[in-house]
């Protein structure tokens, strides 16, 4: 009997393991814009626009540092912690090349400054209906 409690417990811990992971959604990143017009994009093209490149006429917008949705699109799309983003933007202020993006708050806020601002690109989370005014340019499960 002590054999078969043994072997219950392991076999009980992955079924259960296996299940939760089955149910969990898997959560995604959209990177939109309110021009209907643009293509998708690849990640390097999000990369070179948030990071100031001249090379798209969209301007970024960040949600402020510490927030849970600003962190993973750093760590997966630009591919740098905040720290080293921060110091870059430090560099390129003192020198005069170029200002950061715009932040906001919240993606709320966010879907409010582009309902009425074109030729801006904001990444926002699935828990947020994209209103239809918006065009996902980009999706990334994380």
């Amino acid at each position: 009997m002590n054999i078969l409690k043994r072997l219950i417990n392991p076999i009980l811990l992955v079924f259960l393991l296996f299940a939760h992971n089955a149910m969990a959604e898997e959560q995604y990143l959209y990177v939109v814009a309110s021009d209907k017009t643009l293509a998708t994009l690849h990640k390097k093209d999000i990369k070179h626009i948030y990071m100031d490149s001249a090379l798209f006429d969209l301007k970024p917008i960040n949600l402020t540092q510490g927030h849970t949705l600003r962190t993973v699109f750093n760590a997966k799309v630009i591919g740098l912690t905040e720290s080293r983003i921060g110091a870059y933007w430090a560099q390129m202020k003192f020198t005069g090349r170029a200002n950061p993006p715009i932040e906001f708050k919240s993606e709320t806020e966010i879907f409010q400054f582009l309902k009425s601002n074109p030729g801006f690109i904001a990444y926002v989370s699935q828990q947020h209906d994209i209103p239809p005014f918006l065009k996902v340019l980009y999706k990334l499960p994380y």
